[in-house]
């Protein structure tokens, strides 16, 4: 059964959101546990909130083209950071006393969710919107943060 393309968008758009929170709870715990290890890197925390802001501007785009109202968009995505907000925290004060062994786990499946919410959902979307730029852009945004590391 087809949804009409309104319809449609606002799926995509509510499904990124949820790809957000489904990524974004390892990699919140997995920065909340490098805080508190003291060795948080500006690469880090930069590729964190440019990909949290270019994530959260494309969910926001087809909510809101969907017919939901940009208040929607915006406390969807809001209620979404807080409690990645809130995991960031718990990742530093609860998890940071669990043994290294389930620290260093952690830190994997974070890094295989970030993996694979860029690969599924991020990558074909920018390839089928912009094409040969997004190779470009992909490198670019490797290099810069290889430098900043």
């Amino acid at each position: 059964m087809d949804m009409p393309d309104g319809e449609a968008e606002a799926t995509r758009g509510e499904s990124i959101a949820v790809g957000i929170f489904v990524d974004g709870v390892p990699e919140s715990l997995a920065l909340g546990l490098t805080v508190a290890e003291g060795e948080i890197g500006l690469a880090l925390l930069a590729g964190i909130l440019i990909g949290n802001v270019v994530e959260a501007y494309g969910a926001a785009q087809p909510i809101i083209a969907g017919g939901h109202s940009r208040r929607f968009a915006v406390g969807l995505l809001g209620a979404t950071g807080a409690a990645l907000a809130l995991a960031t925290v718990l990742g530093g004060t609860v998890l940071a006393q669990a043994p290294d062994e389930f620290i260093g786990t952690a830190k994997a499946v974070a890094a295989g969710a970030v993996l694979a919410v860029v690969s599924i959902a991020i990558v074909p979307h920018a390839f089928a919107e912009v094409n040969r730029l997004t190779a470009a852009a992909t490198v670019a945004g490797f290099v810069v943060g290889f430098l900043l590391s």
